[in-house]
């Protein structure tokens, strides 16, 4: 029954042992040409199951970057990369003497920083004289996370100033809009 769907082991004993060293672009396709095979991108695979409604990947490249007062941020998500439904991604860039405003990730386990706890208040600061780049990674369909800044210039200011002990100027120099990333001043 198997010979019916897979083809003889024997037909695979003509297949390379060893990888291609693709040395250019050109080389590769036509490499394709000499052995009469469709250049990439130039026949779509024909499926009996029908096409793939949403592409699975998406060129970051291409996200227009939010400019910050201290760097940028590109956010990749559902809302922009459809079939993500599990990961959400955010490119940030911290120039020197900025930071990564103070935050905390709620939405979403974080990914390959298991030493930032979800809800763990945060911030990334580039002590560095290069421009710091770096990827937020959740396993959510939503990027979000919560400023601490914002949400402190949200609650009312009574409340701020005695839980937290400090002052009206402090108070008065909260941001009540999100700056992701803060330039030095």
């Amino acid at each position: 029954m198997l010979s019916l769907i897979y083809p003889p082991r024997s037909s695979l004993f003509s297949l390379p042992v060893r990888d291609l060293i693709l040395a250019n672009d050109a080389a590769f396709l036509n490499y394709l040409r000499c052995l009469g095979l469709p250049e990439p991108d130039s026949e779509a695979p024909v499926s009996p199951q029908g096409t793939v409604p949403e592409p699975y990947s998406f060129p970051l490249s291409k996200v227009k970057p939010t400019k910050l007062s201290g760097g940028s941020v590109k956010v990749v998500d559902s809302t922009t990369f459809k079939i993500s439904k599990t990961i959400t991604a955010a490119e940030v860039t911290v120039e020197p003497g900025a930071i990564r405003e103070l935050h905390a990730g709620d939405i979403g386990r974080p990914l390959f920083m298991r030493y930032v706890p979800t809800s763990m208040g945060h911030y990334v600061e580039n002590t560095g004289n290069t421009t710091l780049k770096f990827l937020e990674i959740f396993n959510t369909d939503i990027f979000q996370d919560i400023s601490l800044n914002q949400w402190l210039a949200l609650t009312p200011a009574k409340l701020v100033k005695e839980h937290l002990g400090i002052s009206d100027d402090v108070v008065s120099k909260l941001s009540k809009t999100k700056n992701t990333v803060v330039g030095s001043k």
